[in-house]
């Protein structure tokens, strides 16, 4: 008995068996069974490896796709990939990358005008003259792009002032998208409604976030927050940035009137009273700095014992015959206060 195999009839299986058996002519006895083995020498391409997705942040409905090659390309070099991209009720993609016409062309798809929050399954395989290799999947979603709009760039610090942030995206989206409005650093500004829902295949949220300054948490200086927002299902550019400046509006303590100080070895009695003008808040009390005069703006401040009633000081260890700076100031909720100076010179 011969038995032969069926040219090409056996594909990517290189290890496939077959039962012989049968019966006499006469029907008198049985043919005992055997197992034959058929081995394919004719393989097509295992799967691409490696599939990555990466969406557009510039363009909405835009994604690009890569992949490596398979792991065994088979008895045959592989001459193209072929890629389909499917998504229920969607219009399909595909499309080839034909390695034949360019050997070193880039294993990757470009998918555009992709239906804003819906998942497509994006397939492919190679092919090569024995016919289509094994494909791989992965799925992808394109995303809308958000834009923030603010109704104005400075807030006041006592919280009387509000900035309206409202949200909304280029194209509509089958789903809901939920946009996150954040302040940063923390601790300088508050958003409330910072959720802001945009309905499915509408363009815009019908809520706004208000981002409003905490009272008391600026001093001095203004301060920079920079207002953005997250989302889960949809792209937030982070350029251009929204920056909001706060801007303190507590007045601060005048300077500490008629200082003075008096000298003796090595030690000086500084002396002073309160401002003319506590500005905006009580005051809490009384910082104080020295040093050689040429050093006078690397030194630390340090708080006088006495709290707001603190009106003078002893300092010792100074070095007799150079001359000092000595430096005052009231602190109040509103910040540091600016100073009183005056010079002293220690005699032995």
């Amino acid at each position: 008995v011969t038995v032969t195999a069926a040219n090409n009839d056996v594909r990517n299986d290189p290890a496939l068996t077959v039962v012989v058996k049968g019966t006499s002519s006469d029907a008198t006895m049985m043919v005992d069974s055997a197992v034959v083995a058929v081995t394919d020498d004719e393989l097509v391409a295992s799967a691409p490896r490696n599939l990555a997705v990466v969406v557009d942040s510039s363009t909405a409905g835009n994604a690009t796709v890569t992949w490596s090659g398979p792991r065994s390309i088979g008895s045959q070099p592989i001459t193209s990939y072929d890629w389909e991209a499917t998504a229920p009720a969607r219009a399909s993609q595909s499309g080839s990358v034909d390695l034949a016409a360019d050997p070193t062309a880039a294993l990757s798809a470009s998918l555009t005008g992709l239906a804003l929050g819906v998942e497509y399954t994006f397939t492919v395989h190679a092919v090569s003259s024995l016919g289509d290799g094994e494909s791989a999947s992965t799925t992808l979603k394109a995303l809308p792009i958000v834009t923030l709009t603010a109704s104005g760039t400075s807030l006041a610090e006592a919280g009387t002032d509000t900035i309206t942030v409202i949200a909304s995206i280029g194209a509509p989206s089958a789903e809901d998208v939920v946009v996150t409005v954040t302040a940063m650093p923390a601790g300088k500004a508050a958003v409330a409604n910072a959720a802001i829902t945009i309905p499915a295949g509408t363009f815009a949220g019908t809520d706004t976030a208000r981002v409003t300054a905490i009272d008391n948490a600026v001093d001095s200086a203004d301060a920079t927050v920079t207002v953005s927002a997250t989302a889960p299902n949809a792209v937030v550019p982070t350029a251009p940035a929204t920056e909001v400046t706060i801007t303190d509006d507590d007045d601060l303590a005048g300077a500490p009137q008629n200082l003075s100080a008096s000298v003796a070895d090595a030690s000086s009695f500084v002396q002073w009273q309160a401002p003319a003008d506590n500005g905006s808040s009580d005051i809490t009390h009384y910082e104080i700095r020295y040093a050689v005069t040429a050093d006078i703006d690397d030194a630390d401040w340090a708080t006088v014992a006495g709290g707001a009633t603190a009106a003078n000081m002893t300092i010792s260890g100074l070095t007799n015959d150079s001359e000092y700076t000595i430096q005052v100031r009231a602190v109040t909720a509103a910040g540091d206060g600016p100073a009183a100076s005056t010079t002293v010179t220690p005699t032995g």
